[in-house]
């Protein structure tokens, strides 16, 4: 599905910019704790024009976050509890010891790429984003709605709130699943 444009899918159901929108059955907010999503999870949960709150916020946690990360994190989790939005911290295990093969690889064999450079600056194909955040995150959301292992989605509707911001435009991207709308309010 291609992505929508924030815009669109800001304004309510009679294009009035009241930021309702009811045709979700959860809209999730995507929390890596960076400056952006940080930013959009304020904006989202105090209610600011345009910036519908989310159902549930969700951290993926790598378990090798700096200690910096975890203490943002933290505070943001607390933030949210007095605020009345449920936190979800799922993870996948450490990121840090499966890049040292500290764990088994995945079964398909795969091991876990984290982005890395070559000498002349380009970068070496990565996966910790897709295996470490989305797949995780997607499943904690699929946990979320009572769906089993395997089980369809079928006509349910989510909206993914993501901290993109207009200077990183081209990380806006669908979702690889058909059922999960991304959007980027900040754009």
């Amino acid at each position: 599905n291609a992505p929508t444009p924030a815009s669109a899918l800001l304004r309510g159901p009679d294009g009035d910019g009241s930021g309702v929108v009811s045709n979700y059955d959860l809209t999730y907010l995507s929390f890596g704790a960076g400056v952006q999503s940080t930013a959009l999870l304020a904006m989202c949960v105090l209610g600011e024009s345009g910036f519908p709150r989310p159902d549930v916020v969700v951290h993926a946690r790598t378990q090798s976050e700096l200690a910096d990360t975890d203490r943002h994190l933290e505070f943001m989790c607390a933030w949210c509890a007095e605020r009345g939005v449920q936190v979800l911290l799922p993870t996948a295990g450490s990121l840090e010891d499966a890049q040292l093969g500290l764990v088994p690889s995945r079964a398909n064999g795969f091991t876990v790429s984290i982005p890395a450079f070559t000498e002349s600056g380009g970068m070496l194909r990565r996966q910790c984003t897709r295996h470490h955040k989305v797949e995780v995150i997607t499943r904690a959301i699929r946990e979320h709605l009572g769906l089993l292992p395997g089980q369809r989605a079928g006509k349910l509707r989510v909206r993914a709130l993501l901290g993109i911001s207009a200077d990183e435009a081209d990380r806006m991207k669908p979702s690889r699943e058909s059922w999960i709308e991304n959007a980027w309010p900040l754009v």
